[in-house]
């Protein structure tokens, strides 16, 4: 078994003249003017507007985002760096990117109860506020030869980054076949389940979706996992390159 593992402004007139007045003042690019006008632009740092804002549920929300011409887009899997001012201070976290490359990057949030990053975004979060994001990373990404079998296995926020990579094959000409098994404790903390329905209508992909404290619904199941459920319930288990992400206790019992 090859198995791939990730761990999971003020307006206004006056503003603006002193604004300029400081920029004048400054030796500032040429772009770092157009600043002034439009917050979006910049020379040195992606920026990124706010553009939708969905919430998966009181606890969770996806944000779709408009970065600026820095952005040079990024590959299924890999997360980046985003900051966020929260009063006055510069805060960063890293985040998964959700959604598959070549439209407006999405990144879902799940509050963690401790007043970070995560907390603000999910609470304060509106459409119009400016972020920063660093150059994509990460190497939880698909190889250049795409096997045909592939098993996902996630857990809890982990769902984030597989999202992107099956969404990404599912609108590809991938011919292969995906299994995806994703454990959670209760229907409500399941982030991006109106997208999971969609994808989950491809014949392509087998989205096993377990819960441990729910009861299931029609086509999923009840349960935890074990050092032997993927062996019991999946055909070929090990045989297959197996893509998981979730907390590390979930990872170790994936890999042992």
């Amino acid at each position: 078994m090859n198995v791939i593992t990730a761990s999971n402004s003020q307006s206004g007139t006056p503003g603006l003249i002193r604004r300029l007045g400081k920029a004048l003042s400054t030796p500032f690019d040429p772009e770092d003017y157009l600043a002034l006008f439009d917050p979006l632009q910049s020379a040195r740092e992606i920026r990124a507007r706010v553009i939708g804002v969905h919430r998966e549920s009181d606890q969770a929300v996806t944000l779709t985002l408009q970065p600026n011409r820095l952005w040079k887009g990024h590959r299924a899997g890999q997360h980046v760096l985003l900051g966020v001012d929260i009063q006055g201070v510069r805060h960063q976290r890293c985040f998964s990117l959700s959604s598959a490359p070549g439209g407006a990057p999405t990144i879902s949030v799940k509050r963690q109860g401790q007043g970070g990053v995560s907390d603000h975004l999910v609470s304060h979060c509106r459409e119009g506020d400016l972020l920063t994001l660093a150059e994509p990373a990460g190497d939880f990404v698909l190889p250049d030869a795409v096997p045909e079998r592939l098993l996902m296995v996630t857990a809890g926020s982990g769902i984030t980054p597989v999202h992107s990579i099956v969404k990404s094959l599912l609108a590809s000409n991938f011919d292969g076949k995906v299994t995806w098994v994703h454990f959670e404790r209760r229907y409500r903390d399941l982030m991006l389940s109106d997208s999971l329905a969609v994808l989950r209508r491809d014949p392509r992909l087998d989205l096993r979706l377990v819960l441990s404290g729910d009861s299931p619904r029609d086509g999923d199941q009840a349960g935890r996992l074990d050092e032997h459920w993927l062996t019991d319930n999946i055909d070929d288990a090990a045989g297959q390159t197996v893509f998981t992400c979730g907390p590390a206790g979930f990872l170790d019992t994936v890999m042992g």
